[in-house]
């Protein structure tokens, strides 16, 4: 059925439109841009964890599974001045508020943290808020999570008098939280991340996940999965690196800043201890102390070069034993296809390595080569190679 309208009708809808517009600000050159004050006075950087990660927005990203929340809640924890690990200082601490996709696994590194440095849920309560994520547009978390987040600010003494320092806010995952259409979309992706940055006064930590195109490159040429405007604007990325064991390093992939420490080591203690459920009922439970210290850049680097090694190696073993009749060149160019391309086309693991690596396992004897069959003679095999027992 056709609605039609009056005379009446028409003028009440165009008085609305017209006070509507009425209502709408008027844009003015500082409201588009406002004027920032320029001192010509040197300024040092507002230090969250002293020399490593100052106030702004910055991004943490690792394998799936790696550990980053097992790494970063320690971390933000020891920003609120809880807790204190030898070499990694807090100058200003100030609240935390933790938003997790999942509670459980916070939980249980937030009880390991207490057993280990003797804190109280009462303690906790007063400076580290765990909240669970749920999948919200980033305008709606600025206009109804940010302004609780604002009135967390706390009161330090500082060298040059009292201040009100900003809560730090951690988004675990930032897929989690944030709603996207389209998480390849550079433009969405920027348009979120500058409406997060000044909700949350530019002090946001945001975890995210490396793609598998990436993983076992070393964190200058990692990148985060997504798009690329992620990275592009926030004022630094870090990544968690893989060593082949219970340690990983925190490093640094894009920074501004000069800070002192450059990487944070994280290692892992497996423990056991008796729990109960929900449902009264107990079991032997398998839990992690994290413990965080200075990481040396150089050894970062060597754990990651050794870590890169044993990829290689492993994959030679697993070609040769995929194949009847392992000949060398077959192997190598094997695994540098396994290996793939990296973003500029060029192979992530080259033959030299592949080769230097090949030697290795031969000298150990870990491989062996034996006289081809007759098949393989006919197709130009000299030798081939086989995994002893």
């Amino acid at each position: 059925m056709t609605e039609i309208q009056t005379l009446d009708d028409r003028v009440e809808h165009m008085r609305h439109e017209h006070e509507t517009a009425d209502q709408q600000p008027i844009l003015t050159a500082d409201n588009v841009f406002p004027p920032a004050p320029v001192t010509l006075e040197f300024e040092a950087y507002s230090w969250v964890i002293d020399q490593f990660v100052y106030e702004g927005t910055f991004l943490f990203t690792g394998s799936q599974g790696l550990g980053k929340t097992t790494c970063l809640v320690p971390l933000a924890l020891a920003a609120t001045g809880l807790i204190q690990f030898p070499g990694i200082t807090v100058s200003t601490p100030r609240q935390v508020v933790y938003v997790t996709e999942d509670v459980f696994q916070v939980n249980q590194i937030l009880s390991a943290l207490a057993e280990e440095h003797k804190f109280t849920a009462e303690d906790l309560d007063e400076v580290f808020h765990v909240r669970q994520s749920k999948n919200k547009s980033a305008s709606d978390i600025a206009a109804h999570f940010a302004p609780y987040v604002k009135t967390l600010k706390r009161q330090v003494l500082t060298p040059a008098g009292k201040f009100m320092i900003p809560a730090l806010t951690v988004l675990d995952t930032f897929s989690a939280s944030i709603k996207m259409e389209n998480e390849n979309d550079n433009a969405e992706g920027a348009k979120n991340i500058a409406i997060l940055r000044g909700a949350f006064d530019d002090v946001l930590w945001l975890t995210g996940h490396t793609p598998k195109s990436t993983r076992g490159y070393d964190a200058k040429n990692q990148t985060t999965r997504g798009a690329s405007s992620f990275e592009a604007n926030t004022q630094g990325t870090f990544y968690l690196a893989d060593t082949g064991t219970n340690d990983r390093f925190l490093q640094s992939g894009k920074r501004r800043d000069q800070g002192k420490l450059r990487a944070i080591a994280l290692r892992i203690e497996l423990k056991q201890r008796q729990s109960t459920n929900k449902y009264g009922l107990t079991d032997e439970q398998d839990y992690v102390v994290p413990y965080l210290s200075p990481g040396v850049e150089a050894t970062v680097q060597a754990s990651a070069r050794t870590n890169k090694q044993m990829k290689i190696e492993n994959e030679i073993i697993a070609e040769i034993q995929n194949m009847e009749c392992a000949t060398k060149n077959k192997v190598l160019n094997a695994v540098v296809d396994h290996f793939g391309k990296d973003q500029k086309g060029n192979n992530v693991v080259g033959t030299n390595s592949v080769n230097d690596a090949f030697k290795e396992l031969d000298l150990q004897g870990k491989i062996k080569s034996f006289r081809p069959p007759k098949e393989a003679k006919l197709q130009g095999a000299t030798e081939c190679w086989l995994v002893p027992d």
